[in-house]
């Protein structure tokens, strides 16, 4: 009985090793595509749904404001500073489809950023996940 138990227990672990060593790890399709937008020198990142989802991007539409220094304003979370301090923005000019927009800034009051320049009003913009959007296109999200 010793040696059937024995053999048993061997037949079951070379069964269960069967799926170790030397085999292919599965294939994954990517959760985004960086390139170029045709006819221009800006990057887009296309994302599938399961990506967005992934990352849970959400966004805000930039607001329009009258008065003595007409100004559009965007949400504190839609500004990516770069390492070099420039300013940018992501706007999503159709679904799941990102675009980094420089931006300057007249001021911050709040969590509510006046701009002088670079998104247009009523646009979409990234307020919860520009942070890897920007590592997709900078290839830094394609490292981890």
């Amino acid at each position: 009985m010793t040696k059937g138990l024995i053999a048993l227990l061997g037949g079951a672990a070379l069964l269960a090793c069967a799926g170790c060593g030397a085999s292919n790890p599965p294939r994954t399709e990517p959760s985004y595509v960086v390139g170029r937008v045709p006819g221009t020198h800006q990057w887009q990142i296309v994302l599938t749904p399961d990506g967005a989802g992934a990352i849970g991007i959400q966004t805000a539409r930039a607001a329009s404001v009258r008065g003595r220094r007409a100004s559009v304003t965007i949400p504190l979370s839609a500004i990516i500073y770069s390492a070099t301090g420039e300013t940018y923005a992501y706007v999503s000019p159709r679904r799941l489809a990102y675009r980094q927009v420089a931006i300057r800034v007249r001021t911050i009051v709040g969590r509510t950023v006046y701009l002088r320049s670079g998104v247009p009003p009523g646009s979409r913009v990234v307020t919860v996940g520009a942070e890897e959007l920007f590592g997709a296109q900078t290839g830094v999200l394609g490292q981890t």
